[in-house]
């Protein structure tokens, strides 16, 4: 049967990424997944989920088509 793990969590997303969700403000995903206080570390957190939300939205590049 398929009643393994996976039909467990088909709602979860894979844990080492960040969680980001289609349809859903992307500044308000990254707010929920910045904890610290401190301007700095949110800074470099915010850095570091949005290059991580460019790559889960835009996993490759496209091809570059030759006409």
């Amino acid at each position: 049967g398929f009643a393994g793990p996976q039909s467990r969590n088909l709602s979860s997303v894979d844990p080492r990424a960040g969680h980001f969700v289609h349809g859903m403000p992307l500044d308000e995903q990254i707010a929920r997944q910045v904890s610290a206080q401190d301007p700095t570390s949110r800074a470099i957190h915010y850095q570091r989920l949005e290059s991580e939300a460019k790559k889960f939205f835009r996993p490759k590049p496209l091809p570059r088509r030759r006409w």
